[in-house]
């Protein structure tokens, strides 16, 4: 018989019956689970649940209206096409990829890609689950060493395609094929917590093989410790029929060792509101603990260098504040030592008898004596006068003409003028009408 049914499962906000008669039941699985899942085929989006509208930030009908590659970000659209020829061709059978999506307001997000090539209504197409790993990203880039520890939770309804298994086995090979993509493993009871269905990936974190747990609660593999905390919050729940939110509790290996699981599940009723069961799914979270504890370690070990360094800074401040203190009692005891001890016997050797040039010599060591014992020089020292420059400068502010100057420094008068000019340019004084035996009196 041909197959006329419509290709395309996104048409006017409601998926075609038509095409999947399993669709309703599918459609509320697939809107369950918290990663986004996607089926391609050709070019076209045939399918997506609510998790990817909500991650993209387009509807379904858009969705279905663009190519498959149009939500890759520019670096990755090459990346996406490559692998859905891949898949499409049986290059590839399943694989993971990290790779980024721009959603509908623009906004850039890192994704995990889990894609498979499975057949349906014989004709290849890619069944993949996407898992926002913009976090994760940055956690590695930040601290260079850790990754691969983000997961996503999925929620399932397994005694639903069991019931339907028999009339729906297209289906039943579709949902298997998402299931293998999620990390972690899903996972069933009745409603007295007995396994009756496990994915066969808690083999790879638990190391039981599903059949080993079946029949058994998780309550028989958790020490006696978590036994006794989980098993009075898995009663009220229960009694409730409220959904297990996520939740952390430890769990035995297979080998014996401790692993820390992350889980979540959801009650399924029957008709008449009867619980059923729960069917959740869960996820190793040890390696992403050992992380987080490592970070805060990292954090503690900052802090306490911070206070340390607080500490040393405290310190410094201290030592140098006693060292200015000491500097300044230095100057002090140095100007004060001048004017007590050096000062007075300059004046009363001017009271003696000595000749022009003597008494010049001698006036102008009591002036420099006295500019030393005063800011004068240190602020002309900042204006990058050599030492010339600052004899000249001292002579000048006490009044003495060029001619005096030449004679007591021993230099030309012209000399003395060049030294005048060089000063007044350095003071910036050459475009201002200042005298510049003033200006220098109002130095301090």
């Amino acid at each position: 018989m041909t197959d006329n049914r419509p290709d395309d499962c996104l048409k006017t906000g409601s998926h075609n019956d038509d095409w999947c008669p399993e669709i309703p039941v599918l459609k509320d699985l697939l809107d369950s689970i918290p990663a986004a899942v996607i089926l391609v085929r050709g070019n076209r989006f045939i399918f997506v649940n609510r998790a990817a509208e909500a991650g993209t930030g387009y509807s379904r009908e858009e969705l279905a209206a663009m190519n498959f590659w149009d939500i890759a970000h520019p670096d990755h659209k090459g990346l996406v096409k490559r692998i859905a020829r891949a898949l499409v061709q049986g290059k590839e059978t399943a694989r993971r990829y990290e790779l980024k999506i721009l959603a509908k307001d623009g906004t850039e997000k890192w994704v995990e890609l889990m894609a498979a090539r499975a057949t349906i209504r014989n004709r290849p197409t890619i069944v993949a689950s996407v898992t926002e790993i913009t976090d994760r990203k940055r956690l590695e880039e930040e601290l260079r060493s850790h990754h691969d520890h983000l997961s996503v939770l999925v929620e399932d309804r397994m005694a639903e395609i069991r019931r339907e298994a028999t009339r729906r086995q297209e289906k039943e090979e579709q949902y298997l094929s998402l299931v293998e993509c999620v990390p972690g493993w899903v996972w069933e009871t009745d409603a007295n917590f007995a396994y009756t269905y496990l994915s066969s990936r808690i083999s790879e974190h638990l190391g039981y093989q599903p059949e080993e747990l079946i029949g058994k609660t998780p309550l028989d593999i958790v020490p006696v410790h978590e036994k006794e905390r989980l098993a009075p919050i898995m009663n009220t729940v229960a009694a409730e029929k409220k959904p297990f939110v996520p939740f952390t509790f430890k769990v035995f290996h297979k080998n014996g060792s401790e692993i820390l699981v992350e889980g979540n599940a959801r009650a399924f009723l029957d008709e008449d509101g009867n619980l059923l069961g729960y069917r959740g799914s869960a996820r190793d979270i040890t390696a992403q603990k050992r992380a987080g504890d490592a970070l805060e370690e990292q954090r503690q070990q900052l802090v306490a260098k911070s206070r340390r360094l607080a500490e040393v800074n405290t310190t410094l401040k201290v030592l140098l504040r006693q060292r200015e203190d000491d500097r300044k009692e230095l100057e002090e005891r140095f100007v004060s030592n001048i004017r007590e001890m050096v000062l007075p016997y300059l004046n009363r050797m001017r009271r003696t008898r000595l000749n022009r040039d003597q008494q010049n010599y001698l006036d102008v060591v009591v002036s420099n004596l006295n500019e030393i014992a005063s800011p004068f020089l240190n602020t002309l020292r900042h204006t990058n006068l050599t030492p010339r420059e600052l004899e000249v400068a001292s002579l000048i502010k006490e009044g003495k003409q060029t001619k005096e100057i030449a004679e007591i420094t021993g230099i030309a008068p012209s000399s003395v003028d060049s030294h005048r000019n060089a000063i007044r340019r350095k003071l910036g004084l050459n475009s201002r009408k200042i005298n510049l035996r003033s200006y220098l009196l109002t130095l301090k």
